[in-house]
């Protein structure tokens, strides 16, 4: 379908879907869900008013770009979330061998902490 005889709603979602991949992209996590919520509504007249099935297949491939864009961005949120969890613990001490090869933890809970040297 041509772009200037296509519903107002298609031009609106193509519209908020590149708006999500540009906030996903640039790390505006907070922009998500406010262009979560426009979604709905132009799905909304987007179903009282339905297009053509290439259009439908050109916004679900946009819909499914910004999907693995979104699990991409969720799985580095879980990998800094663990990161963090895992330098929290290690401030706190860690687990060494000493010379006959026993395991020990040594604690970071001392009067000298733990210090780092080059």
């Amino acid at each position: 379908m041509p772009r200037d005889r296509r519903p107002a709603a298609v031009a609106e979602l193509e519209n908020l879907l590149a708006r999500e991949r540009a906030a996903l992209r640039d790390g505006r996590l907070d922009d998500i869900g406010v262009i979560g919520d426009l979604k709905h509504g132009a799905m909304a007249r987007l179903e009282r008013q339905p297009p053509d099935p290439a259009t439908l297949a050109a916004l679900r491939a946009l819909a499914g770009r910004n999907a693995r864009l979104l699990e991409a961005a969720l799985a580095g949120l879980r990998d800094g979330a663990a990161r963090l969890q895992a330098i929290r613990a290690a401030s706190t001490g860690f687990h060494s061998y000493d010379g006959s090869g026993r395991t020990g933890r040594i604690s970071g809970d001392g009067p000298r902490g733990l210090e780092r040297r080059a």
